[in-house]
């Protein structure tokens, strides 16, 4: 996380770092980006940098972290779009993702680089729904109709929550890890298959047809 002396900086000067550090992670790999580029891009001396940052990962994080904010913020609108069904909001939101990914293929290949680089954007996003001063988790279980699942307990709903997780996560692995070895098309026919098949047995809706 930036320190203070970072948010305590002038919008101007704050947003030309984030935009030199944006220019030098989107194409470059986190080993091989250079704080020199970032600082002679942002026109800031290199004593400043560490004014603001720990290190490069200090900043590589951060920049993630907003990308995160957004993705979260999508999700929850994707939420209420579906009138709280958990189940369409995960489908079309991880479909619209996968769309994305492939948009920006190049940009996701290099911040994706290294392996530790998804443990800890999925730790942070578990961390931004979880944690602040804004509770986010509960805010996005709050905006789930729970009258439209087959769920007889808070434990077994949590249950169902966690298995959605896993889905998504293993998603996203492959999506952002193994996008070599994945078809676009084949990811989202098993994330809709690994999906549908919950709803079929959770959702009452589904279990009314």
């Amino acid at each position: 996380m930036p320190k203070d002396t970072f948010f305590r900086l002038p919008d101007d000067k704050r947003n030309r770092i984030l935009k030199g550090a944006k220019k030098e992670f989107y194409n470059c790999t986190f080993s091989e980006a250079s704080i020199n580029r970032i600082i002679k891009d942002a026109e800031i001396p290199r004593g400043s940098f560490y004014q603001y940052f720990e290190d490069k990962k200090d900043l590589y994080l951060y920049v993630i972290e907003e990308n995160i904010k957004s993705v979260i913020s999508n999700f929850g609108n994707k939420l209420e779009q579906s009138g709280g069904d958990i189940f369409l909001c995960v489908d079309n939101f991880i479909s619209e993702l996968l769309d994305e990914t492939t948009k920006k293929a190049k940009q996701i290949k290099m911040i994706f680089s290294e392996s530790w680089v998804f443990e800890a954007v999925w730790t942070r996003s578990l961390e931004k729904c979880k944690g602040g001063q804004e509770d986010l988790h509960g805010d996005m279980i709050s905006r789930i109709d729970k009258t439209k699942l087959l769920v007889e307990s808070d434990e077994e709903f949590e249950y169902v929550m966690e298995i959605i997780g896993a889905i998504i996560k293993d998603t996203l692995d492959k999506m952002y890890l193994h996008r070599n070895l994945v078809n676009e098309d084949t990811l989202k026919k098993s994330f809709h298959g690994k999906i549908e098949s919950l709803r079929k047995h959770y959702c009452i809706v589904a279990n009314k047809q």
